[in-house]
């Protein structure tokens, strides 16, 4: 099955196979390409499965951009926007608003073309996880209660989002979303891994259908959390403390900790740990050129034995045999 995403002016910008046939030779590695164009710049990061490709986009806009596209099968996909705001549309679909932190399932029917328009900024981050519907009924003939509703819905071929506003992705789906990224280090097992988290996002995602806002924050309790989470992340190698945190914010410690606790299952230090990883993780893999006492300063540590530490404490091995693992890929 084939996608293909345009411009305003409908020139193609990017087109490609969403999954791959079944080869038992296959690599499941990432696939990175950039475009540029004069409304803006777009860095793409695409990890192919069988029946599931998992999609990273960062982009920064000049303006607001509609990007249009189509599938050339239905397909239904699980999207969530880390960064920014976007504005979505897919034949009976009405415009959907999301932004940061936003979650939503669509379908998508390959007789509809669908309309993202990206509003104007840098930073913009996203992930889509397309899951191809052969797939997807075949679940839903295993596990029809948890499937009953959007059973019909599918079985309609209609384009449809399972939340009118989107929903808020608490720390349960982040950490989902940070498993699927990284599950191609498993080699040939990541396939029955997808398989098995993809099952678990389903199941959290379906049952929050009619819970939705079930956490009870106030929105905008909420918008100071997740600004807390995002200064951590632009600033993770020199991080603000606590206190300074609160403060910039205008919330007292306590509920910093309290509610950040609550909403992404992580304390600040915590999360600014998991968070430093996966940069490290990142670099281990597509940055050869630095040494390892070079990525631990990017990452915050002062020193490399420290990092090296913290890293076979999350990962099981050192960063420099984590390299090594990489590097014997083909």
């Amino acid at each position: 099955m084939t996608y293909t995403i345009f411009d305003e002016n409908f020139n193609e910008i990017m087109s490609g196979e969403c999954f791959h046939q079944t080869n038992p030779n296959f690599e499941y590695l990432p696939n990175e390409e950039s475009v540029s164009r004069p409304f803006g710049h777009f860095n793409f990061k695409q990890t192919i499965y069988k029946d599931i490709c998992i999609s990273n986009w960062k982009y920064d806009v000049q303006s607001n951009t509609k990007l249009h596209g189509r599938v050339s099968d239905d397909i239904l996909c699980i999207s969530h926007i880390h960064k920014g705001e976007s504005r979505f549309s897919c034949g009976v679909v009405n415009t959907l608003i999301s932004n940061n932190n936003s979650l939503n399932l669509y379908y998508l029917s390959g007789k509809n073309h669908w309309v993202s328009e990206i509003m104007k900024g840098n930073g913009h981050e996203k992930t889509d996880i397309l899951i191809s519907k052969k797939y997807t009924l075949q679940l839903i003939d295993k596990y029809p209660d948890i499937f009953e509703s959007i059973r019909k819905k599918i079985h309609r071929q209609q384009s449809f989002a399972l939340f009118e506003h989107g929903t808020f992705a608490n720390s349960e789906f982040l950490q989902i979303l940070d498993q699927l990224n990284n599950a191609y280090i498993l080699g040939n097992a990541s396939s029955l891994y997808i398989d098995a988290k993809i099952m678990e996002f389903y199941a959290l995602l379906l049952g929050r259908h009619d819970k939705y806002g079930d956490d009870n924050l106030p929105s905008k309790l909420k918008e100071k959390i997740l600004a807390a989470k995002l200064i951590i992340e632009e600033n993770y190698n020199n991080p603000p403390s606590i206190l300074e945190l609160a403060q910039h914010l205008g919330v007292s410690s306590t509920t910093m900790k309290k509610y950040f606790k609550k909403m992404f299952n992580y304390t600040v230090f915590e999360y600014l740990f998991e968070y430093r990883m996966k940069q490290a993780g990142r670099l281990l893999d597509f940055n050869s050129d630095l040494n390892i006492t070079e990525i631990a300063e990017r990452i915050g540590y002062e020193h490399s034995c420290h990092f090296c530490t913290a890293f076979k404490r999350k990962f099981g091995i050192t960063p420099s045999d984590y390299r090594r693992k990489v590097q014997k890929r083909p």
